[in-house]
């Protein structure tokens, strides 16, 4: 561990909840063990440390907060390239739980094109969570650059229930964008059943949908699975 980093780490270990922790290790699901420190201070100290990108250097992965902060920092802001796929590689290695896909990537806008060219073996591989993260990342990326969501959802292999999740969070999201190109993707793609009923509930949870809107999806894909 290096010096900026320990001093990251004895600021946010004043910010420890004891009651978030233990709420936060029944859903989190992590090997790594969980101090309490509540992402909004998480993201903070991210911000505050994220400029010098040394702090990742010679870095210890001892605790569920730092593995966050790594993710953090380094999607804090744009970075060069060839750093950052070295470090999003290191990063990967220590995701082992879907809340830290769903936490780091979010709010990024420096995304380009290239990152799913060059990381498609991710995407068509069978780590799960390096899966999801592509996944979670795309999501994210399309906000800010034209992305096919489609076929990357068809090129997914890996059936963790985790990942599926992922894949029906995906088609909820195209299905607010646009239903009925969605529909007959799904119906020219058929998706396993688990995969299809996790579709149905996400929709029938979601604010992007009418009520008609839910009650028709949930009748055209009632009998679309493998």
């Amino acid at each position: 561990m290096n010096a900026l980093q320990q001093l990251m780490k004895n600021e946010y270990m004043q910010q420890v909840d004891c009651d978030y922790a233990k709420f936060h290790q029944k859903i989190a699901m992590t090997h790594y063990p969980i101090n309490g420190v509540r992402i909004p201070k998480l993201r903070a100290l991210a911000k505050k440390y994220g400029d010098d990108l040394t702090i990742l250097d010679d870095y210890d992965f001892a605790t569920y907060e730092d593995v966050m902060l790594y993710g953090m920092i380094l999607f804090c802001k744009k970075r060069e390239k060839s750093l950052w796929y070295h470090h999003y590689d290191i990063l990967n290695d220590h995701i082992d739980s879907w809340v830290y896909t769903d936490s780091i990537y979010k709010g990024y806008k420096w995304f380009e094109p290239c990152y799913f060219q060059d990381h498609q073996n991710d995407l068509k591989g069978n780590a799960p969570f390096r899966v999801r993260s592509y996944l979670n990342i795309a999501l994210v990326a399309s906000k800010y650059i034209d992305l096919d969501l489609y076929s990357m959802l068809t090129d997914v292999k890996c059936d963790d229930y985790y990942v599926q999740m992922m894949v029906a969070w995906c088609l909820q999201i195209l299905m607010v964008q646009d239903m009925v190109k969605t529909i007959a993707y799904m119906k020219d793609h058929p998706f396993s059943s688990t995969i299809v009923k996790m579709t149905i509930a996400k929709c029938r949870d979601s604010y992007g949908l009418t009520k008609d809107d839910k009650t028709y999806i949930k009748q055209e894909l009632s009998h679309v699975s493998q």
